[in-house]
C-alpha cells in the first residue's frame, strides 16, 4: 500500500489495482485524480470536493466511481457518483472501506452544518481513518489517522 499526501485534505490511497483518491477539493493537485479509479469525498465544501475537477476526471475515466455522502450525491445527480450512508460499506477492488459519522464539525458562528462522512479503510498495514471535518471518534482501533499538518 502506497500514501500520497496532497494539499490541504486530499489523499491517494494505491493498493494492487485500486488507486483511490479522498477527498480532492480544490486546493489538490490537478494530478491527484490522474489514474484514479475510485473517489471518496466527506462532504461538500470546496476545500473536500471541486466538482469541476471531478466531472473532468469522470468525462476523462468513465469507469471512475465516486462515492460520498446522500445529499451531496444527490445534488452531483451523474451516475458515477453514488451515495454511501453510515453504517454501510463498499468494496473497492478488495479494500474494504466503511463510512461512519454523519455530521460536519460545528463551523463559524454556527452556521449550518452539512453531512460529512469519515472513512475507515480496512488495509494490509491495519485501520485507515480519514475524517474529513468531522469530530467522530469511530469504534476500534485506528492504526492511521488522516489529517490537515497543523498550521505553522
Amino acid at each position: 500500500m502506497r500514501l500520497e499526501r496532497f494539499t490541504h485534505s486530499c489523499v491517494r490511497l494505491s493498493h494492487r489495482e485500486s488507486r483511490i483518491a479522498i477527498d480532492p477539493g480544490t486546493w489538490a493537485e490537478p494530478e491527484a485524480l490522474d489514474g484514479v479509479t475510485h473517489v471518496l469525498l466527506t462532504h461538500e465544501h470546496r476545500d473536500h470536493c471541486d466538482v469541476a475537477a471531478l466531472n473532468r476526471a469522470i468525462e476523462d475515466n468513465p469507469g471512475l466511481e465516486v462515492y460520498t455522502h446522500p445529499d451531496l450525491a444527490e445534488r452531483m445527480r451523474d451516475a458515477a457518483v453514488m451515495p454511501v450512508g453510515p453504517g454501510e460499506h463498499v468494496e473497492l477492488n478488495g479494500l474494504a472501506v466503511h463510512a461512519v459519522g454523519g455530521s460536519h464539525a460545528e463551523t463559524y458562528e454556527r452556521l449550518p452544518n452539512c453531512g460529512n462522512i469519515g472513512f475507515l479503510v480496512e488495509t494490509p498495514q491495519g485501520l485507515l481513518y480519514h475524517p474529513g471535518d468531522a469530530l467522530h471518534v469511530p469504534e476500534g482501533t485506528v492504526d492511521r489517522l488522516l489529517s490537515p499538518p497543523p498550521r505553522s
